[in-house]
């Protein structure tokens, strides 16, 4: 059971991460293609 707490928190906090990088492009979130920060 924790490790799917782990794992939603965990899915929760890349989304939340994702969001404060590109707060405007939310669109950007669903390519697979990442920011230029992350490569």
């Amino acid at each position: 059971m924790k490790k799917h707490i782990w794992g939603f928190i965990a899915t929760l906090s890349l989304f939340v991460f994702s969001i404060g990088i590109h707060p405007t492009c939310l669109s950007s979130f669903y390519q697979p293609e990442l920011p230029e920060e992350l490569k």
